[in-house]
């Protein structure tokens, strides 16, 4: 690792610790720190012996699955990894670094990382100056007040760490801090129900005034925390003129002022509002934040005409990324962003827009979203990023149009392309991903688009025909999504990770060799078992339900070591319980349902699929007793057993199960 003591400026430089370390000049600001941390080398004397015994509490309490944390022994705890000493302070602890070293989402919840706590000896390391928790599971816990006590902090990141309860007031105290990171891991359930489908254990506050005395701050990100009664927020904010950083999406505002008599914050680059329900016209005190470069205003129910909000953002000759799709705005492109040289990304995706007038002028549009003529792209050289996605325009280009640019992405999902397939897109010769889901296209696929190496291509959900080719395989490496179409034929070999082939008409034996991570070949016309060769397989999702002759796939199918889910629900597989499963450890999802399964399910499946959340065996013909050791899967959160042959009672183990 690098040593980032030597650095000669007053800026911190962020040396990489666990895995995934940064240079942080985060987001838009250069926030630095002097300091010396545990990469190997000393930087100053010796650690303090009381803090020492801090670390090694803090330590206890931390969830480090792999052992990052292995190297806290010996002496000098500045050699400690995450770990960073001060030499002006007599080597005094200023940097602890805990964040959890992978990077995760937070979809199925908690159970895949295990739980943390916030030690009291934290509150002992009084010289702290950076202090990063994020991505740790503090299973809802609060974030705890003693942390307002670290008066010297000047970083606090405290982000997708499963925090819950109101935020302490107590950090209003760092008067020093420059970077505050509160991000919620999950969204919230408001209202306006914006978020129903998310489980709701976020950070809340119900104002913003500890915000006033932290008088130094230049990041500041409080996104998914709730905020829907700190009715204060905006004057709060705008009491920080050397602000540059500020996001506060899906917090659930309680509105937005129309006006502002005095914008404080004119040092702001980045603003990010998106995914809260103003449901009101754009406030005209933006157009005073002249330095903004990046603006998130996505999924604000703003409203108008689309002229009038696009006029007033072309004010801001700084911006290069607007995104200002799915809102309410009708009408068509008005000329004033035109004197915007900067602007890069541009999305309107999603509103209701009528008529496009290009923006021929923006010759720096790299990302356009939500317009298109062909007439006006002449100087439009530089756009890479190319999305029409959900919106109401139609595109009828010449046979001959070729196009200025040469896009790598360009997606137009639910976007009026039919019936045809656009020839111009035969020109982006530097393609790399391509959605034309649910465009109305009903025509072949022309087999120039088979020969591309793209990494990334989704035709779903259209009226396209014909047989894939022999060589598909080796072009498409990520992701290939040729659901509910009218393909047919056999199915060629394909290495791409993700494989989405469902309700489709393909036929014949599955003589497959993937590799992929997720497969779904449900509701197709294949025959026979699953060949041999999936014995090399990877697969971490297999999803084959409903074909109409898959059969007897026990004496060949073999397992995919990383499988994570597994559906064949629905077809006419038959023979025992899978034995090939007693390998597939990582198991979450196993769904064997209205099959022709018979014999008994065997007892290793408590020790060898423990992972599983989703057992669903239901309309088969196991029989025999149920085996007790079911009732060990600590995560089952979901047993269906119904419709077999089953002898006896359920194991009496099974009332251990809370849901019973």
């Amino acid at each position: 690792m690098a040593n980032d003591g030597g650095c000669n400026k007053r800026s911190l430089t962020i040396t990489r610790v666990m895995l995934i370390g940064f240079l942080l000049c985060v987001g838009d600001i250069p926030f630095c720190l002097c300091l010396g941390s545990g990469d190997g080398s000393k930087m100053g004397g010796s650690s303090i012996e009381s803090e020492k015994r801090a670390l090694l509490t803090i330590r206890a309490d931390v969830y480090d699955p792999d052992e990052w944390l292995s190297s806290w022994t010996g002496q000098d705890c500045c050699q400690w990894r995450g770990v960073g000493c001060d030499n002006t302070t007599s080597g005094h602890v200023a940097k602890l670094d805990l964040r959890f070293p992978y990077g995760y989402e937070l979809i199925y919840g908690t159970e895949f990382l295990g739980p943390s706590k916030v030690s009291p000896s934290l509150s002992s390391l009084i010289h702290l100056r950076y202090l990063d928790l994020s991505m740790n599971n503090f299973s809802g816990a609060p974030i705890p007040e003693f942390i307002g006590s670290l008066m010297h902090l000047e970083y606090l990141n405290l982000s997708k760490a499963w925090f819950g309860g109101p935020i302490p007031l107590q950090i209003g105290n760092l008067s020093s801090l420059h970077y505050l990171d509160l991000r919620g891991g999950y969204m919230f359930y408001d209202q306006v129900g914006m978020y129903s489908e998310y489980y709701a254990i976020a950070l809340h506050v119900n104002d913003l005034q500890w915000l006033s005395r932290i008088i130094s701050l230049q990041y500041l990100d409080l996104s998914f925390a709730n905020l829907s009664k700190a009715s204060n927020w905006l004057r709060e904010i705008n009491l920080h003129p050397s602000l540059s950083v500020l996001k506060l999406s899906s917090t659930g505002l309680p509105g937005i002022p129309s006006t502002l008599q005095h914008v404080n914050f004119t040092s702001l680059t980045m603003l990010s509002l998106s995914h809260n329900a103003f449901e009101s016209t754009i406030p005209s005190w933006l157009l005073n934040i002249s330095n903004l470069v990046r603006l998130e205003l996505r999924a604000c129910y703003f409203h108008g005409s689309l002229s009038n909000a696009v006029a007033m953002l072309g004010y801001l000759n700084h911006l290069k990324n607007l995104d200002f799709s799915e809102n309410y705005i009708t009408g068509g492109i008005s000329q004033s962003l035109r004197n915007n040289k900067y602007l890069e990304h541009l999305d309107l995706s999603e509103n209701q827009i009528t008529t496009a007038e290009i923006l021929g002028n923006l010759s720096q549009l790299r990302h356009a979203l939500g317009y298109l003529t062909e007439e006006r792209f002449s100087n439009l050289t530089s756009l890479d990023y190319f999305d029409l996605s959900y919106n109401s325009l139609t595109m009828i280009p010449s046979d001959g149009w070729i196009p200025s640019f040469n896009a790598s992405y360009i997606y137009m999902t639910s976007y009026h392309l039919g019936p045809k397939f656009s020839a111009w897109l035969q020109t982006q010769a530097h393609l790399k991903s391509l959605w034309l889901d649910e465009t109305g296209i009903s025509d072949k696929i022309p087999s120039w688009l088979w020969y591309r190496d793209i990494f990334d291509l989704n035709v779903s959900h259209d009226c396209m025909e014909g047989q894939l080719p022999r060589s598909l395989g080796s072009h498409v490496d990520t992701s290939l999504d040729l659901s509910s179409n009218c393909f047919s034929g056999p199915i060629p070999y394909l290495v791409a990770e993700v494989i989405i082939l469902s309700n489709n008409s393909f036929s014949g034996p599955t003589s497959l060799d993937f590799s992929e991570k997720v497969l779904d070949l449900s509701s197709n016309e294949l025959s026979g078992g699953f060949p041999d060769c999936w014995r090399k397989l990877h697969q971490e999702i297999l999803d084959v339900p409903e074909n109409m002759r898959v059969e007897d796939t026990t004496s060949t199918m073999a397992c995919p070591i990383k499988l994570q889910s597994l559906h064949v629900r629905n077809n006419r597989l038959s023979g025992n319980f899978p034995s090939f499963l007693r390998l597939c450890t990582q198991l979450v999802i196993l769904d064997l349902g209205e099959n022709k399964f018979s014999g008994n399910i065997p007892i290793w499946i408590g020790e060898s699929l423990s992972s599983l959340r989703v057992l669903h065996p239901r309309s088969n013909s196991f029989d025999s007793n149920i085996p007790m050791q079911i009732s060990s899967l600590s995560s089952l959160q979901v047993l269906d057993l119904a419709y077999n042959n089953f002898s006896g009672n359920p194991p009496s183990s099974f009332r251990n199960f809370t849901a019973w």
